[in-house]
């Protein structure tokens, strides 16, 4: 039996009432491998992922930066692309938010 790191401590359902999140969003992004080191693989049926404490803030980034998208897309194309979410989640550790042009969507989001 495979001992899971005392990293891996949250569950999806955990991470979603923690984020705001769905869990279809959740599933979606870390299927694109945007949380590969943040996320053990689910096995297939009746696996559970576990999550690192560590993801919360990124997955709310990309939850705030996803929605700011959605209702304002004169400003984005509607929903970010992957590539540009997979941008903010290498660049969270050394703080480095800034997209270009997607850094006025988060400027439209806190109006």
């Amino acid at each position: 039996m495979t001992t899971l790191s005392n990293e891996f401590v949250l569950t999806t359902q955990q991470v979603c009432d923690k984020t705001g999140v769905t869990y279809r969003q959740l599933d979606y992004w870390e299927r694109a491998d945007l949380f590969v080191e943040f996320c053990t693989p689910a096995g297939g049926s009746g696996t559970h992922r576990r999550w690192k404490s560590s993801v919360l803030p990124i997955v709310i980034v990309l939850g705030e930066l996803s929605s700011a998208m959605r209702k304002h897309p004169s400003v984005g194309q509607g929903a970010p692309s992957i590539d540009l979410l997979r941008r903010v989640v290498e660049n969270f550790d050394q703080g480095m938010l800034f997209l270009g042009d997607y850094v006025r969507i988060l400027w439209v989001a806190a109006l």
